[in-house]
């Protein structure tokens, strides 16, 4: 997760990031209200990241383990174009974005 932080030029939590983010790590659920690009998406995906990396690796049946819903389906591809662009570069994206 940190490595993924460095990727993205994160030096510091953003006001949503900053309480939205511990909320999800402890398991609670989050409901954020902020401006266009205060960092609402990877609050909330960053607790997710962490859930998923904690599983046991999927059998055939199982799942999901992670869910996430955006205002726009556009805006949550924006979002994850820029994240697997920045953090997993050279690693094959999905292709049913």
């Amino acid at each position: 997760m940190h490595v993924l932080c460095r990727k993205q030029e994160y030096t510091q939590p953003t006001p949503i990031q900053a309480l939205g983010v511990p909320c999800g790590l402890s398991g609670r659920d989050i409901i954020g209200i902020a401006k266009t690009g205060s960092g609402k998406t990877a609050a909330f995906i960053w607790p997710m990241l962490v859930h998923i990396m904690d599983q046991p690796a999927l059998k055939k049946g199982d799942g999901p383990i992670g869910k996430s819903s955006a205002v726009t389906h556009g805006v949550f591809q924006n979002f994850l174009h820029k994240f697997f662009e920045k953090s997993w570069a050279g690693v094959q994206q999905p292709s049913d974005l």
